[in-house]
């Protein structure tokens, strides 16, 4: 692919190697977003890179509740950027709104409480949508870290997973509190993962 906005070839190599099955409404949420925010003939565009990278997605087809390969959800993500040319501002705002337009995630929202039981409950949460990989946090003083392992996530998708994780806890604190991701990154050691670490400010703090 070429284009100032096509994405590295190594990053989509990877993306492709990706093993295991990721749930439909993952990728729905990509479309309603785009369709939402940019209108169906921007979603076109995206199905027509989709094409181009040789795994068509054709979005009003996908089934909720079913499991598709999950290299399509690097697919899906990496034809947005391509198509619409997407920087880390639009990224960011795609990831904030897709855990809040989420059926399952709102299902599951509703009994997190508080902090703590979230972080107990991330195993369980991702399985909820993906068959491989695995999500671990611990909380401390205004502080969430995440450990996202089994995955791959290109660099320049780091973005969608800041504004993704920020909203999850905002969703649960509250959105008047500042939440923000004060770091990311991905160690490449024997257990290749990513590492977030999210905090935030109450609204009474000065």
């Amino acid at each position: 692919m070429v284009g100032k906005c096509a994405p590295e070839t190594d990053d989509i190599a990877r993306v492709l190697k990706q093993s295991g099955q990721v749930r439909g409404g993952v990728l729905r949420s990509d479309a309603q977003y785009i369709r939402k925010h940019y209108g169906d003939q921007a979603l076109g565009s995206v199905e027509a890179v989709t094409a181009v990278l040789g795994h068509p997605i054709d979005y009003d087809r996908i089934n909720t509740m079913a499991w598709y390969p999950a290299y399509l959800r690097g697919v899906s993500l990496l034809a947005v950027t391509t198509a619409l040319c997407f920087r880390d501002k639009e990224l960011r705002e795609m990831g904030w709104a897709a855990p809040r337009n989420s059926i399952i995630t709102k299902l599951m929202m509703r009994y997190f409480a508080s902090l703590s039981m979230l972080v107990e409950r991330l195993p369980a949460y991702w399985r909820r949508n993906y068959t491989m990989g695995s999500l671990a946090g611990k909380l401390a003083d205004h502080t969430v870290y995440l450990r996202l392992a089994g995955i791959e996530i290109p660099r320049q998708l780091f973005p969608y997973l800041e504004g993704y994780f920020t909203s999850v806890v905002s969703m649960v604190i509250g959105n008047d509190n500042k939440v923000i991701m004060t770091d990311i990154r991905r160690n490449d050691g024997d257990d290749r993962c990513y590492e977030l670490l999210i905090s935030w400010k109450n609204s009474s703090e000065t």
